[in-house]
């Protein structure tokens, strides 16, 4: 693959950092209560769930949680100062994302064309709206949405997703013209720290606190949710004051057998980690 020029001054961008729990509570609302506990321990901005009548995903019934113990796992978001918010697949999620006193919302990758669900979620009010998206504009323009690339076989996301089946060269230019974010379906972050430095402003990353839940193997549990966390906000932003070849306010990346998983060419050497675990043992941060 070819070389990359990243523009830092996207480095020195807020990025929203999205703690992806889905339906890795289980259908236990104390679960999910602990879950938005522990993101925002672990630096998330957001915690975002998945909200669907029996109707809408007939097959996820045992994921369904009741009205009012979702206003208990609000309560405890409001009590942490953290945004919690839902996916939504159908019209009466909408409504009770409201009523909930949902400010943000999202629609996942199947939903990206379901023009009159985005209607509904623009007519409901929200304050930020989130959208997974392929990079061949298959999907409707819509004003004051916030686009989030998705890796993808054109019908769903690859669960999970191996650095291969990004399309890094494509996506570098929707981030670095349009901030597109980046949602992460891989088992480890590294693709995370990718998007944040070519100027995502919206990162989303699966995130559970047990192993037994449907995506966990795409999922960070909360001290590797942290470390991603710390490399976006304490790595990326400094690197403009520690690379001396820096000209132009831009750098080079290589991408030529440098990003998979167990090293980062953002470190300025190689982060190893421990097998199967996104925990940095050793890395070279002087940048040179």
């Amino acid at each position: 693959m070819s070389n990359l020029i990243v523009d830092t001054r996207v480095l020195s961008r807020k990025v929203t950092i999205i703690a992806e729990a889905g339906i890795n509570h289980n259908g236990d609302k104390y679960q999910a209560m602990d879950m938005v506990v522990e993101a925002k321990k672990a630096g998330a901005d957001a915690i975002k769930f998945q909200l669907f009548t029996e109707r809408a995903r007939p097959r996820g019934k045992k994921f369904i949680l009741s009205e009012a113990k979702w206003k208990e796992v609000m309560d405890v978001a409001i009590s942490e100062k953290i945004e919690c918010f839902w996916s939504v697949f159908d019209f009466e999620s909408v409504a009770m994302a409201k009523r909930l006193g949902a400010k943000w919302v999202k629609l996942a990758f199947v939903e990206r064309r379901n023009l009159e669900l985005i209607q509904k979620c623009d007519a409901a009010g929200f304050e930020r709206k989130f959208v997974s998206v392929d990079l061949q504009g298959q999907y409707p323009k819509c004003f004051g949405w916030e686009y989030l690339y998705c890796p993808n076989n054109g019908w769903s996301g690859y669960y999970p997703t191996n650095l291969d089946q990004i399309e890094w060269e494509e996506y570098s230019y929707f981030a670095g013209k349009n901030s597109m974010g980046y949602s992460c379906h891989s088992e480890d972050f590294y693709p995370c720290i990718v998007a944040a430095s070519l100027g995502a402003s919206v990162i989303e990353k699966h995130f559970k606190i047990n192993n037994s839940c449907p995506d966990s193997d795409c999922s960070l549990n909360p001290a590797e949710f942290k470390t991603m966390v710390s490399l976006i906000e304490k790595i990326l932003i400094p690197m403009m004051t520690i690379q001396p070849q820096l000209q132009k306010n831009e750098f080079r990346v290589s991408f030529h057998d440098a990003v998979h998983f167990g090293e980062s060419p953002f470190l300025g050497g190689v982060a190893e980690t421990q097998p199967g675990t996104s925990k940095i043992v050793e890395a070279d941060r002087n940048g040179t």
